[in-house]
């Protein structure tokens, strides 16, 4: 198989060691400290982070403040973190699921599912002087986008703000409103009305694309012509087999709805315990600030998740160790080498409120993962740190 992927709770399956028990690990005084003074050095506000081993969780711990103004601490069964584009590794878990269980082809037109789409007839590629020049598509019947495009962004769709204008956004008041953001379909037509939402011909060209990753989440929800949302699929054969969300959790909530601290959409007006509050410094003036929070549920498939840091490292644990539910195709897609030759898969994700990152070693069964609610927070650096600090503990590997 062609590689095609570019990223960036109750029933659990593992077994997940507290903070304050008998695990050697989870109050390990030298990986602690080196974590605190690396925060420090830093100036996170809060911080949360997780170690797996071995299908067990074996080390979670929350530093700093989820609000810093109250002083609510962060925990790391508790404190709820913006996944950002660590939601797109989602969205290729479950491409892959649906790849082998033979409901989606990954070069089809995407049209195939989401007729809705509306192909244009020409791209605006982008010159070195920052302007950009329309040209006309090719007229060919194999040109189109598919669905393996999307996934490895060389669709050409454009992102936010690499195109020549800033259509695609849905206004604020529609996206936090539970009666217009209804899934992930409706705000499609900002992006795909937009004659110059294509930078460049199809399967040409890397192009990192949120609007791109959403409609690969649209493709995955048509799939297999079921009545299930992207949602619904995620929850039903991810979130709920990994350990990371209970069952109950449903497809869209009602305003006010009171829901727990797990692995979900992070809906604006869903009442979502602990979610962290989210810190922006301003160079100009020197200060911290706190970040506007707005619904990021209508790009779920590309960064519209949230959890706490034991959910994430669910995740990670599941990515290693259930090839029951993923197939062991799919670790070698997305391999990296590290600079020590071990192979790895790498995830960050940035937006406002959140920076993530996780690290996974799957020849040694091994995975890092990393949260903040600090926007300047460098999370590469916080597991390497981490990482170090591990590799030091001979049985800790040998574990």
């Amino acid at each position: 198989m062609k590689k095609f992927f570019s990223w960036n709770q109750p029933n659990s399956p593992y077994k997940v060691k507290e903070e304050n028990t008998s695990n050697p690990y989870s109050n390990d005084l030298e990986i602690d400290r080196a974590v605190q003074i690396e925060m420090g050095k830093q100036e996170l506000y809060g911080l949360a982070i997780g170690i797996v081993k071995d299908e067990e969780i074996i080390y979670l711990k929350g530093y700093g403040y989820e609000d810093f103004e109250n002083k609510v601490p962060v925990e790391a069964h508790k404190t709820m973190f913006r996944w950002a584009s660590l939601s797109k590794s989602v969205t290729s878990v479950a491409a892959m699921q649906a790849v082998f269980a033979g409901t989606l082809d990954l070069d089809t037109d995407v049209r195939n599912y989401v007729p809705e789409y509306k192909f244009p007839n020409s791209y605006a590629y982008p010159l070195e002087n920052g302007k950009f020049q329309r040209q006309p598509l090719p007229n060919s019947p194999s040109l189109y986008i598919t669905p393996r495009m999307l996934l490895n962004h060389t669709s050409g769709i454009k992102d936010f703000r690499n195109g020549p204008n800033e259509a695609g956004v849905p206004p604020d008041h529609l996206i936090n409103d539970p009666n217009v953001n209804t899934g992930i379909f409706w705000a499609g037509e900002y992006f795909w009305n937009d004659p110059d939402h294509l930078l460049y011909i199809p399967g040409t060209q890397y192009s990192y694309s949120v609007y791109g990753y959403t409609l690969a989440g649209m493709v995955i929800e048509r799939a297999g012509n079921t009545s299930q949302s992207y949602w619904e699929k995620v929850r039903d054969k991810i979130a709920v087999p990994f350990g990371m969300t209970p069952a109950s959790i449903p497809n869209h909530p009602e305003a006010g709805y009171l829901s727990e601290s797990c692995f979900q959409p992070d809906w604006e007006w869903v009442n979502i315990p602990r979610r962290a509050i989210g810190y922006i410094y301003n160079e100009k003036t020197k200060e911290y600030a706190r970040v506007e929070s707005k619904d990021v549920s209508w790009r779920l498939p590309a960064g519209g998740f949230i959890s706490t840091v034991e959910n994430l490292a669910q995740y990670c644990n599941g990515l290693m160790n259930r090839e029951d539910l993923l197939p062991a195709q799919f670790k070698k897609d997305v391999l990296l080498k590290s600079g020590e030759g071990r192979n790895r898969i790498v995830a960050i994700g940035a937006q406002p409120k959140t920076r993530t990152r996780f690290i996974i070693y799957p020849d040694e069964r091994l995975a890092f993962v990393a949260m903040s609610n600090s926007e300047w927070a460098n999370l590469k650096k916080v597991c390497e740190v981490l990482e170090k600090a591990c590799r030091k503990k001979k049985r800790f590997l040998n574990k």
